[in-house]
């Protein structure tokens, strides 16, 4: 039987954003990631200086992940 609201004592389900314990970014990182772009720095050196996969840099520029923040 499937139900949609959750069944109390269940977990939400993943944790997703900072609260994943594998997150890197926090929405003070994700603000200085645009900050520097829009200021013109290039995606790779965003990504040198803060230590993060330049592919994380870039989802974040196109929306890809951080939509909302």
């Amino acid at each position: 039987l499937f139900r949609s609201v959750q069944a109390p004592g269940r977990s939400p389900g993943p944790a997703s954003g900072v609260d994943h314990h594998r997150s890197k970014l926090t929405a003070e990182l994700v603000a200085e990631i645009r900050r520097r772009l829009e200021a013109g720095q290039l995606q790779k050196a965003v990504a040198i200086d803060l230590d993060l996969s330049p592919k994380t840099v870039s989802d974040v520029h196109t929306g890809k992940t951080w939509r909302g923040a």
